[in-house]
């Protein structure tokens, strides 16, 4: 039995070589390309505004977290152990929001009252959005 001839190793990868590298070079071209549009397709949309006065304006939620943080370090509230101070914390966020959901029944030292809590949250967020509206026709009457 006569075998058949086996052709050298180096003639079968040069024949197959060119369509190896073409395709190689099509996906090295294909991932670069996703990686280099990624980012912009992943880029967020900005919600700035281009009016100065506007955008000088510090939104809501913001306004929000600094009073927050203003009660927090309130020398008058802060002295008080954490249990004893959400009434102090609440007067201090606002005094009209306060009397209104919290005045005829306050809290007790340690006492946790979601359903007035919410009520709480809801008033001082558009005490806060008036506020906020009244600066705005102010700046807009100037």
């Amino acid at each position: 039995m006569t075998q058949p001839k086996k052709e050298p190793a180096s003639a079968i990868q040069a024949s197959a070589s060119p369509s190896y590298y073409v395709v190689f070079a099509i996906k090295v071209a294909l991932v670069l390309l996703i990686l280099l549009l990624l980012p912009k397709l992943v880029e967020g949309k900005r919600r700035r505004s281009t009016d100065p006065q506007t955008a000088a304006r510090p939104s809501s939620r913001v306004e929000l977290r600094v009073l927050r943080k203003e009660c927090m370090d309130n020398q008058e509230c802060s002295s008080m152990i954490p249990e004893e101070r959400m009434n102090c914390f609440f007067q201090c966020l606002s005094e009209s929001c306060y009397e209104k959901i919290f005045g005829d029944m306050p809290l007790e030292d340690g006492e946790v009252d979601y359903d007035r809590y919410r009520l709480f949250e809801r008033c001082l967020k558009q005490d806060i959005w008036s506020r906020n509206e009244n600066r705005k026709n102010q700046m807009m009457s100037k």
